[in-house]
């Protein structure tokens, strides 16, 4: 075999690995966040979080209106250490009593599960339109799996 054909060969393999690393790179770099552990609000951790990562959240009440990122996964219903997930028996709440208005807006792209959403409240904007409710989805289309809105 000549030294070019080899040298050909190795090209293509090279190639070949590097078209592989950057395919698999969006799954490689994807993080978890977790709450309260890396960011002590559930919108901190949404806002560190990018396209691929997926925000964990354990059980507790978080008082904040959030929202959701395009491309982000929200997972509610985590123990403390982060180790099992059971969106019923570590039950993960969104209450939006602090401030008047939706208690999430939606993202496309995004997704919420495992949580209770509740506290949502009407809220009058400058236009003489109101908005309120657990999820506010306007133009957006969110995945939403296992809520429990109240």
């Amino acid at each position: 075999m000549s030294s070019m054909l080899k040298r050909a060969n190795w090209t293509g393999i090279w190639i070949a690995i590097i078209v592989l690393l950057i395919g698999l790179s969006g799954e490689v770099l994807a993080k978890n966040i977790r709450v309260p552990n890396d960011h002590s609000t559930v919108q901190a951790a949404l806002d560190a979080a990018a396209k691929g990562d997926t925000v964990k959240v354990a059980q507790g009440t978080f008082k904040e209106n959030i929202k959701l990122k395009s491309g982000v996964i929200l997972q509610g219903g985590w123990d403390k250490s982060f180790s099992k997930r059971n969106i019923r028996g570590n039950e993960t709440i969104l209450d939006g009593s602090k401030n008047a208005g939706y208690v999430v807006l939606g993202a496309d792209g995004a997704t919420i599960d495992g949580f209770t959403i509740m506290n949502g409240s009407r809220k009058e904007l400058s236009d003489n339109t109101t908005i309120g409710s657990g999820l506010y989805l306007r133009n957006t289309s969110p995945t939403i799996i296992n809520n429990l809105i109240k």
